[in-house]
């Protein structure tokens, strides 16, 4: 277990991908750059929409996992007699949307009484299209402000969701007179169809205060939504069936409840499964967005290829400054100390002092000409800024800390 533990600290799955160690950059300087800036950023939970789910309808759609064990820790086999109680139970909803994806037109939007031009679907967003209505909505007092126009924005009558689920249930099983514990996951098979829940399960979505900003260079404002929600079982029941005929669907009023029928099943039979069959509730939430593509200046440095012939030379280009604070950089040496002199971590007697020597040396001659190599080692007054170029006042990392491309460190 603790091996485990430590191979997961030691090699995580988690994390960002980014490496700019390959990367040449140009000189600092203002850039303009389109930026999609966002206006306003709103959410809201719809009425819950009510429907049965019952698994035995085509068991081959549901992915069914299942562990029981007595009071001491011995298996329970299940058969058409075990009766269940649920202690407790969770729905945890992956995925929900329209059926089909995009199922929503510009009639079902609305924005201070006005249907949008259009809603196109793409990576799981809507987009809304304002272009011509966006004169008709905007307020003439916050556009002489300089303000974005708040709306009431609404989608209405949406109809016919898709979800995917899993259900957990756990509590106690008994059969034959024998009490176990049990615990069982139910959800849709990888590979299998989402759930479709009723077409007369419909809702809608209000945000009271949506920000429009104002056309700016031509740029008109878009509005894009997303859907998610929560998902709930009311009074759910568990069955084992063994041969015997598929319950009926939809409201078999049995002494087994809404799902099951009376007719006994035979013990003993074969080929069991285990089979949910719940009101379900679910709550839908749409995040919806209004952004704008705007014009920024910033000021930063802009990536090239390494090939590029005017960042590739480096000689002659780089001032002393400049090249003791990119020696300093990649050395990782204190202010003042460089190339030998002392490592970072301050030790005289440092076994790595030797090797950083060599190491920074062979950056030096690579980066500068020989007169900005003397400049760089004289210099007493810069600060170590990191690999980024940025003074950040830490440590910068030492010459054999660096990666090399065959995956060993020096």
């Amino acid at each position: 277990m603790t091996k485990k533990h430590d191979k997961c600290k030691r090699d995580p799955i988690c994390g960002t991908t980014i490496d700019v160690g390959g990367t040449n950059f140009t000189e600092c300087e203002p850039n303009l750059v389109y930026i999609d800036k966002v206006f306003g950023l709103e959410t809201d939970t719809s009425c819950p929409l009510f429907f049965t789910v019952n698994t035995a309808e085509c068991p081959e759609n549901f992915d069914v996992t299942y562990e029981s064990a007595d009071i001491n820790c011995n298996p329970c086999p299940l058969g058409p007699d075990s009766i269940f109680k649920i202690n407790k139970s969770c729905g945890i909803l992956e995925f929900i949307e329209t059926k089909p994806p995009g199922n929503i037109d510009p009639n079902q939007v609305i924005i201070d009484g006005q249907p949008a031009d259009d809603v196109t679907f793409e990576n799981g967003r809507y987009l809304v299209d304002i272009s011509t209505i966006i004169s008709m909505i905007q307020n003439n007092t916050c556009q002489a402000r300089g303000l974005p126009t708040k709306v009431f924005f609404l989608i209405r009558n949406v109809c016919c969701f898709q979800i995917r689920v899993t259900f957990v249930l756990e509590g106690t099983v008994n059969t034959g007179g024998r009490t176990c514990k049990f615990r069982a996951i139910i959800s849709n098979a990888e590979e299998g169809p989402p759930i479709i829940v009723p077409t007369d399960c419909c809702t809608s979505f209000a945000i009271p205060k949506l920000a429009i900003p104002d056309v700016t260079n031509g740029n008109v404002p878009t509005i894009s939504f997303r859907f998610s929600g929560t998902i709930k079982l009311i009074n759910p029941e568990l069955r084992v069936i063994c041969n015997g005929p598929p319950p009926m669907v939809g409201g078999g009023e049995g002494h087994h409840g809404c799902c099951f029928p009376d007719d006994p099943f035979l013990l003993g039979a074969t080929n069991c499964r285990l089979v949910l069959c719940s009101k379900v509730v679910v709550e839908p939430t749409v995040h919806v967005e209004t952004v704008r593509r705007t014009l920024f200046e910033i000021l930063g440095r802009e990536g090239v290829p390494s090939s590029n012939p005017n960042i590739g030379e480096v000689q002659g280009i780089l001032s002393d400054t400049t090249c003791a604070n990119m020696a300093g950089a990649l050395c990782g040496f204190r202010k003042g100390f460089l190339c030998g002199v002392q490592s970072v971590t301050g030790a005289e007697d440092d076994p790595c002092d030797d090797r950083e020597e060599d190491v920074c040396e062979d950056l030096l001659d690579d980066i500068c000409d020989e007169d900005e190599v003397e400049g760089a080692r004289d210099n007493r007054d810069w600060n170590c800024p990191d690999v980024f170029g940025v003074n950040t006042g830490r440590r910068t990392r030492t010459c054999f800390q660096f990666s090399g491309n065959n995956g060993c460190c020096w």
